[in-house]
């Protein structure tokens, strides 16, 4: 039944799709989408430079120059002058804004990062995730059909995923800016059927279950289309904003 009306969707996304490329851009940010077929990975879509600044990716590795830990364990950049023009005001924004973000995740005791600035989960997260995960009945709050074998949480440096019996993985990754949300093929085409998950994003990145389910939820169609080799999809975001989207 679900493979069923998972054709039917993407059938209807075929008409959609055109519209649909330019439906991720970030609010208030006036960015161009494009996609782009990559060998053994699916669809991406990927914003490109914004106002002619250089990729994120780039300026994440300039911003991490000036990124510094305090003794309390939160982060702060302070960047000059010239390295802000560099990478352009707008990333500069992005980015203040995400450490702001991260550093509540750090004074709530769910997230520690090293001198490298990598993020590990704590067992404080660990035990939220879990806990939450049990007491929402995740294998009817899902809605699996009957070859769901298992929704398990368990720890692996800075993720917490959950693993089923079907093709991908869904997990979350924390980084300095933000965090990578993986979907498994079973869970993408929930959402692609309109289920938004709001308690189980709630758990996995706290203050941000609403936001999710919105941002997955108005881009369901070009969901579907990036998800059509039936890998899963990974979301990137700045915590509060959702920036790209492609296939696992």
């Amino acid at each position: 039944m679900l493979k069923r009306r998972k054709l039917g969707v993407r059938l209807v996304s075929m008409f959609l799709m055109v519209a649909m490329l330019f439906a991720l851009v970030p609010p208030g940010v006036a960015a161009q989408v494009q996609e782009r077929i990559s060998p053994g990975k699916g669809a991406e879509i990927l914003p490109i430079a914004i106002h002619g600044q250089m990729s994120f990716e780039d300026a994440v590795k300039i911003a991490e120059e000036f990124l510094r830990k305090n003794s309390d364990g939160t982060l702060t950049l302070n960047m000059p002058r010239k390295a802000i023009e560099a990478i352009g005001k707008d990333l500069y924004t992005h980015l203040q804004a995400g450490i702001t973000q991260t550093n509540i995740m750090i004074s709530m005791g769910y997230l520690d990062f090293d001198r490298a600035f990598n993020a590990n989960i704590t067992e404080k997260y660990h035990r939220r995730v879990a806990t939450n995960i049990s007491t929402m009945n995740i294998d009817k709050q899902l809605k699996f059909n009957e070859q769901f074998d298992s929704f398990d949480v368990f720890s692996e440096r800075n993720t917490t995923i959950a693993s089923s019996a079907f093709t991908g993985v869904t997990k979350v990754v924390f980084f300095w800016w933000g965090y990578r949300l993986y979907l498994d093929d079973e869970l993408t085409d929930l959402v692609v059927l309109g289920n938004s998950f709001v308690a189980l994003w709630s758990t996995l990145i706290p203050g941000a279950g609403k936001f999710i389910a919105v941002a997955l939820g108005s881009n369901s169609l070009l969901i579907n289309h990036i998800n059509r080799h039936n890998r899963g999809i990974v979301a990137i975001f700045w915590w509060t904003e959702l920036r790209y989207i492609h296939s696992q």
